[in-house]
């Protein structure tokens, strides 16, 4: 998970929006820990600094890999990823995932999307998300 982790965050910094997808996509495919694996998580101490292993993607993954989409002008993806995002991880798209998916749009030419995505973030359906000076930039 931690490796797989750092190859998105690579491929957010160089705007690598298909890797960045396919090592989504290998999160995705992880199983989750066997009993025993479960045992030797719960024995650690609760003052471990140590991250406990990733069985499926995080937020932090679709923030980098809907990133890494904008980056690379592939604008479509980074919503699909948008989307799926909270029924994969539990966790809505905060601000940070917003204003990624606004750039991939605005990069692409998409002002019209990227008007919708502004207004749909700060809907009560979305927990009236409110954007930041990156969102406006």
């Amino acid at each position: 998970g931690m490796a797989l982790t750092s190859a998105l965050h690579a491929c957010q910094q160089l705007g690598l929006g298909h890797d960045a997808i396919r090592y989504l996509n290998k999160m995705k495919a992880l199983t989750k820990p066997n009993r025993q694996q479960q045992q030797q998580q719960q024995q650690q101490p609760p003052y471990s600094t140590k991250r406990k292993p990733l069985h499926r993607p995080d937020d932090v993954a679709y923030r980098l890999a809907i990133s890494a989409c904008a980056r690379a002008s592939h604008w479509q993806q980074g919503l699909r990823l948008l989307n799926e995002m909270q029924s994969v991880t539990g966790q809505a798209p905060n601000v940070v995932a917003y204003t990624s998916a606004i750039a991939g749009c605005a990069t692409a030419g998409e002002y019209r999307k990227a008007i919708d995505l502004m207004e749909e973030m700060q809907s009560e359906e979305c927990g009236s998300l409110k954007p930041n000076v990156v969102t406006y930039s």
